[in-house]
Parts: C-alpha cells; structure tokens; sequence
C-alpha cells in the first residue's frame, strides 16, 4: 500500500500550492489558458471516474464522464475539500479493490466517435490518474507564474517537485 501513500502525497502537493492562491489566481483565465481551477477539476474528474468505477462495482473507466464547467473549478475551497475527500478515499482502499480488474474506455479519435476499450486494474488507473495530475501540476504552476498579471515569482517557487515527474525528482537526485 505504499503506492498508496505516494498518491496521497500528490494530492496534498495540490493543497499546498492551491492554499497559496487567492481566489483570483485560482479562477484567472486567459483568452488561450484554462484557468487553474479547471486544471484541478480535470485532475479530480479522473480520481472520482476510479472512484465512481469501485463504489458502483463497475467493470469499465470512462474518463469522458467528466463534471466540465463544475463549480470546483471556481470555488477553491471546495477544490480542496474535494481533494481532501479523495486523499481519506485512497487510505480507505483495500488490496481486493486495489487489484480489480476492469476496462477503460475512451473516445480516441477526434474527426469520428470511435470509442475503445482496454483492459486495466484499479491500480493502473491510480497510477495514471495520479501521474497525470503531476502533468496538470506543471501546466498550473506555468499559468501562476506566467499568465496571471498580479502574480510574484516568489509565490510560485513555494513547493519543492511540484509539477515535476518522481522519476525526475529520482534522477536529479542522483545527478546531485
């Protein structure tokens, strides 16, 4: 349950860079940026499909039921009460869940509707929901410190790795 642990960690990464922003910064959008709330309802959307999948008892993924225009993506306290919920959710989860076998699916064509499925665990899409959010982490650290007029570049340096792959974080690592 390690992994677990790591999951958890991320998302309380999110919390600390999102407890810096004011409620502008988190909600600023740019005419060619989506804003950062956005970025976080996009990360929660792919935890609560994996959520959703294990509490229905489902056997299939689908990342396109997603909640756009949802009111986390303006109200950062409730971004963070939501991640708050996911992190308790991940500690509550057992091996037999951990290790269900399901399906994803997902529109991959975008001039037709062609909708596949693949086969996955609970696991698998853990660890890519989670590595995605590392994704969306750098994307949102790049909004706050160059599209937001009023940020300062000492606010955006607040987390250590944040935005940064584990795999790069290892190998600076051992670079240094």
């Amino acid at each position: 349950m390690q992994m677990i642990k790591h999951y958890q960690d991320s998302l309380a990464q999110a919390i600390i860079f999102l407890s810096r922003l004011s409620e502008q910064e988190y909600q600023y959008c740019s005419s060619n940026m989506s804003s950062i709330g956005a970025h976080v309802r996009h990360i929660l959307d792919h935890f609560i499909v994996i959520k959703h999948c294990i509490e229905q008892d489902s056997a299939i993924v689908n990342y396109e039921n997603r909640q756009r225009g949802s009111q986390v993506e303006t109200d950062k306290q409730l971004a963070i009460q939501s991640i708050n919920k996911l992190i308790t959710w991940l500690g509550q989860l057992d091996h037999t869940q951990l290790d269900k076998l399901i399906s994803v699916e997902s529109q991959i064509s975008i001039t037709e509707t062609c909708i596949v499925s693949v086969p996955s665990s609970i696991n698998r899409e853990l660890m890519f929901a989670a590595s995605h959010a590392v994704h969306h982490y750098a994307l949102m650290k790049n909004i706050l410190s160059t599209q937001i007029p009023t940020h300062t570049q000492a606010s955006s340096d607040h987390i250590a790795n944040f935005g940064v792959a584990p795999s790069t974080v290892q190998f600076n690592k051992s670079e240094s």
